[in-house]
């Protein structure tokens, strides 16, 4: 039976670049002191704080994806950071080397619609599942009756798609589920599809080239040339440069820092530092947010604990997930694969996303850790660190998902307001109580 555990905390005021507005509150505070009891500790390191997300962001490493070797450059740095820092290895070296399939982008990415030739990653994407491919085509409006009427569906199915672009409506892809095979099949077998987006272009990875080039474009940019001529009159020229990797070898980063008493008893903090990559030639996503921030934040963690006055009695394990963009398979690659028994974890605290919250949170798995959640509920209002908690179910949203289904409870929290916020998922065995908070990136958490 292991020992209840004390809780430190760490809060830096920690302001950079993606734009955080404040530091008003600590909800990780609320639910982990308010669980456990603990001591809080200040730390400050504005400026290597700004240093680690400057360089994770900047086009050298690519967006940090599977072109061009961005997770392995991120990696390297990382690898380095921990080195300094004095992280030790669990294993022969700080990385844990994976395989995975991953469709990328690494060459040209082109379209042009009209006279009007668009701007990638700002007017429009590729969908992470295309293919690749280039040529002309004419814009088709798909008859968005097919998805009532069973004569358009019948007509659809005869129609020539030959050296057509079809055009779909912002609604078509969410919908397209409730259309037979049949007509699915039909417009993937189109040579280049237009996808309309009314807000904005969110963009993804995928394991599967499973479709022909597959546009996401802006509506507003659209609607400019729709309007000075009928669709039918519009050619397009595109150019998709696609690569499907079968075998992509990537890394998670590993160090630890043995405690001063209870060695085989572990803390994990964890964070992914992987991001979206690069579409195209030119075009890199930075990933700041998601999840420079969160990186960040782990390092300074790595730093504080390192100092021989702040060692903690037991062993402090740190977790550089790769690929959880791609479904979270560096953490379900080490829960598969362990450097130590999942049993000896006595808490994991993962970090991912910032943001304000300013308008309150929803709390995951506060309708099953019930009592869990009324603590944390009397907490916020005691001390108004967040306008509203509610409460929801489980979610699979990060990198703690995967220790969840190994026998570990998550409690976590989405903060709302503002498109800015941080996921600070924290897992414990069935045992403990635990929280995954979104909330503002001026906060650390440990044990």
């Amino acid at each position: 039976m292991r020992k209840s555990l004390n809780l430190w905390l760490v809060c830096p005021d920690f302001m950079i670049r993606v734009g955080f507005t404040s530091w008003l509150w600590y909800c990780a505070a609320i639910g982990l002191l308010g669980l456990f009891g603990g001591r809080m500790v200040i730390a400050q390191d504005m400026q290597k704080a700004k240093a680690v997300i400057d360089t994770l962001c900047g086009p050298g490493f690519h967006g940090r994806g599977f072109v061009n070797e961005g997770d392995r450059k991120a990696a390297r740095y990382l690898r380095g950071q921990f080195e300094e820092i004095g992280l030790l290895p669990l294993g022969e070296d700080y990385f844990q080397t994976f395989t995975l399939a991953v469709n990328t982008f690494p060459g040209q990415v082109v379209l042009q619609v009209g006279k009007s030739r668009l701007q990638p990653g700002t007017d429009f994407i590729a969908n992470a599942i295309s293919r690749g491919g280039k040529g002309k085509a004419q814009l088709l409006p798909l008859d968005t009756a097919i998805f009532s009427q069973p004569e358009a569906q019948t007509q659809f199915l005869k129609q020539n798609l030959k050296r057509k672009a079809l055009l779909l409506p912002a609604f078509a892809f969410e919908r397209m589920i409730e259309l037979p095979q049949a007509l699915i099949d039909k417009i993937y077998s189109c040579p280049v599809v237009i996808a309309q987006k009314e807000q904005k272009l969110v963009a993804a990875l995928s394991q599967k080239a499973l479709s022909p080039p597959y546009f996401e474009v802006l509506q507003s940019q659209l609607d400019a040339i729709l309007q000075a001529q009928p669709a039918s009159k519009i050619n397009i020229k595109y150019r998709l440069d696609a690569q499907l990797v079968p075998d992509y070898e990537t890394q998670n980063v590993i160090g630890y820092l043995p405690g001063t008493q209870a060695k085989e008893q572990y803390f994990v903090v964890s964070a992914h530092y992987d991001h979206l990559g690069q579409m195209g030639e030119g075009v890199y996503f930075p990933g700041a947010n998601d999840n420079a921030s969160g990186i960040a934040m782990l390092l300074e963690l790595a730093r504080h604990y390192a100092r021989p006055e702040n060692r903690p009695p037991f062993s402090l394990v740190f977790m550089a997930f790769s690929a959880e963009e791609i479904g979270l398979l560096g953490s379900l690659h080490y829960v598969k694969n362990p450097l130590f028994p999942l049993e000896q974890i006595n808490f994991l605290v993962n970090l991912d996303l910032v943001g304000t919250g300013d308008e309150g949170a929803m709390v995951v798995n506060g309708g099953v850790l019930q009592e869990a959640f009324e603590r944390l509920h009397r907490l916020n209002e005691t001390h108004q660190y967040l306008p509203k908690l509610a409460r929801r179910g489980l979610a699979a949203n990060s990198d703690h998902y995967f220790f969840q289904e190994a026998g570990f409870r998550p409690f976590s929290s989405t903060p709302w307001g503002g498109f800015r916020r941080i996921m600070m998922s924290l897992t414990a065995p069935k045992h403990f109580h635990s929280l995954n908070l979104r909330v503002c990136l001026a906060y650390y958490a440990i044990l």
